[in-house]
């Protein structure tokens, strides 16, 4: 299986005491283990996050602190990861992982309740991958946004999202 081969490269790196490789790694193993054990993925991107953090590697912190916020068992803790992912993307310049933040922020305003915030998250986070050319995430970010709206009442607003989405 996949865990298994990586198993054996996290063996190899350690013996030769390559943190960045055994760091990407272990990202890898929590990637693999992800959806189906939560806790072991979990554990495999922290590990991964410390070895990054040694080692300097901003960009792949950015991404596990990203896994991270997904796995939360809170919105306000996904709220956190997200937002330290957020400053170190903005750092990198890195827009994709930006576009998909903000995506996710969105969300987690929304679950939240503060719908206005939400909104603008959200509207920034279109505009981010309109920009990026990322299509099968604006499409998403279009539905999600024409729901939120259609869940406060603004049919009219939500439709144009809609439409859009379409296109």
């Amino acid at each position: 299986t996949v865990e298994r081969h990586l198993q054996t490269s996290l063996r190899m790196f350690q013996d030769h005491r390559a943190d960045h490789e055994i760091a990407k790694v272990l990202h890898y193993l929590g990637n693999a283990a992800y959806p189906d054990n939560l806790d072991r993925a979990i554990s495999y991107w922290q590990r991964s996050y410390k070895l990054y953090r040694q080692v300097g590697d901003q960009w792949a912190m950015a991404r596990i602190l990203k896994n991270l916020g997904v796995t939360a068992a809170t919105f306000e803790q996904a709220r956190d990861y997200y937002q330290k992912s957020m400053r170190l993307c903005r750092q990198l310049d890195d827009r994709v992982l930006e576009g998909h933040l903000l995506f996710h922020l969105a969300n987690v305003e929304e679950q939240l309740g503060d719908y206005a915030t939400a909104e603008k998250l959200a509207t920034e986070s279109i505009s981010v991958l309109r920009a990026v050319r990322d299509p099968h995430n604006l499409f998403i970010a279009l539905l999600n946004l024409a729901a939120s709206l259609q869940g406060q009442g603004n049919y009219e607003q939500a439709h144009r999202f809609l439409r859009e989405a379409k296109t």
